[in-house]
């Protein structure tokens, strides 16, 4: 479950911003979601410049 979590929220990052503050407290790996969105977010600025 959190190999998937973590490919949805680089591909939508607002996914990985909702699971980072739903699973804060409870997860010890939840800047993982924090982090993917936060790359996925680049990605599409980045790609948004080069395509």
């Amino acid at each position: 479950m959190k190999t998937f979590l973590t490919i949805l929220s680089f591909l939508f990052p607002i996914v990985g911003v909702i699971a980072y503050f739903a699973n804060k407290n409870k997860d010890e790996d939840a800047g993982v979601y924090l982090g993917a969105a936060g790359a996925g977010f680049v990605a599409g600025i980045v790609s948004t410049f080069l395509f």
